[in-house]
């Protein structure tokens, strides 16, 4: 417990340092160049603005849906711009630097960061809201066992990742949506988790565009790590018993052909071993092979899809290769720049097509919506249309 609350301590201290050193960065780049901290007006903004980026997520969980919507849109709008704003600021320091014995000098700097920052937050908020890009992928598998396995390359499978419906990604977006990817004909839809920000009671209304997505073979779906700030066990019953969805908990799926079964293999996001205090021991991949073992037939070749929220998790490659691929989201591209490089130390891939081994594959959504500032930079939010093709 006590390390639990130290953990907590020093996450809470880190977030409180960086928003307020951003804010007050910020307030010297932009305003302080004509006003000064004697001013009343100025300095009550300031701390309202910085407030409301720091106890913003608590008011989140307890603000009713109606306040919340709006709530939210204020906030992660402001906390975007201020990244932006910060950014920009940042990388005209040395132009600050040298004009910082020229008021005049000093105030056209500031009007310079400020219409910047505000085109790019315009760019980056405009990429965001739009309906996803449909992003076409093809995976060709070589050597003598992929041929008969020449039914894949009929089937379309849709990835969707990351769409994090909440108080900014509303039931029209999820309208919009439903629509595009139906529109795809799609036959299998892959959902790879971070579905939600908030909990069902909240965000019931909101989804419900989703309960009418038709594919095929049906809407398979995941775990990602924000289903475990929301209520896990709340969503996935729900999403199994009114959407009839394939909800997967460390889970396998087949999908029969004539001479082969498409597998997928289902993992719960890894916060999962956090919430069943098996921080030692992944067990995940072992309890999905355990339930294939009681559904799959043994005269039967399969072609296995391992479905894991984050990219990280490809290690599970490396350990079994007779896993051909790999699809998982999480990382958002970065969602802004240059976020990503952090990422990419977290989760060593960033997006897009890696081949692991020779007949080994990883894909990485960008997500099909955004989390927080409703702002992309860098990356763009994307529907993936992934083709598998045998090839000798």
């Amino acid at each position: 417990m006590s390390k639990m609350f130290l953990r907590l301590f020093i996450a809470i201290f880190i977030a409180f340092l960086i928003t307020a050193f951003g804010h007050y960065y910020v307030f010297l780049r932009t305003l302080y160049p004509f006003y000064n901290h004697e001013n009343p007006s100025i300095n009550f903004i300031f701390y309202l603005l910085w407030g409301m980026t720091f106890f913003g997520f608590i008011l989140l969980r307890i603000l009713p849906i109606f306040l919340r919507r709006y709530f939210e849109f204020l906030m992660f709008l402001w906390m975007g711009v201020c990244y932006l704003t910060l950014l920009v600021s940042l990388l005209t320091f040395p132009l600050e630097i040298f004009f910082r014995n020229d008021s005049d000098d000093l105030q056209r700097l500031a009007l310079f960061v400020i219409g910047i920052s505000f085109f790019i937050s315009v760019f980056a908020f405009l990429k965001a809201v739009r309906v996803p890009e449909v992003v076409e992928q093809q995976i060709s598998y070589v050597g003598p066992d992929f041929p008969l396995f020449s039914e894949l390359s009929k089937l379309k499978i849709i990835i969707l990742s990351d769409i994090h419906v909440s108080g900014i990604i509303n039931r029209s977006k999820m309208e919009e949506l439903k629509n595009k990817v139906n529109s795809l004909q799609p036959d299998i839809i892959l959902i790879l988790g971070d579905l939600v920000d908030g909990s069902v009671k909240q965000l019931r209304h909101d989804i419900e565009p989703l309960r009418f997505l038709t594919s095929k073979y049906g809407v398979f779906y995941i775990t990602g790590n924000h289903e475990y700030y929301s209520g896990p066990v709340q969503w996935k019953n729900y999403l199994k018993n009114d959407f009839n969805w394939n909800v997967l908990s460390n889970e396998s799926a087949l999908i029969p052909f004539q001479n082969f079964d498409l597998c997928f293999l289902g993992l719960e996001d890894r916060h999962w071993l956090k919430y069943q205090k098996r921080k030692k021991s992944d067990t995940r991949l072992e309890y999905a092979l355990l339930d294939l073992e009681k559904k799959r037939d043994p005269n039967k070749n399969l072609f296995f899809i391992l479905l894991a929220h984050q990219p990280k998790d490809s290690f599970l490659l490396k350990k079994n290769p007779w896993i051909h691929l790999q699809v998982s989201g999480h990382t958002h591209a970065g969602q802004m720049w240059p976020l990503k490089y952090l990422v990419l130390k977290d989760q060593k891939y960033l997006n897009g097509l890696y081949n692991i081994n020779k007949n080994q594959f990883l894909y990485v959504s960008q997500g099909t919506g955004f989390w927080g500032p409703p702002f992309r930079l860098g990356s763009k939010c994307e529907i993936t249309v992934l083709n598998l093709l045998p090839r000798l």
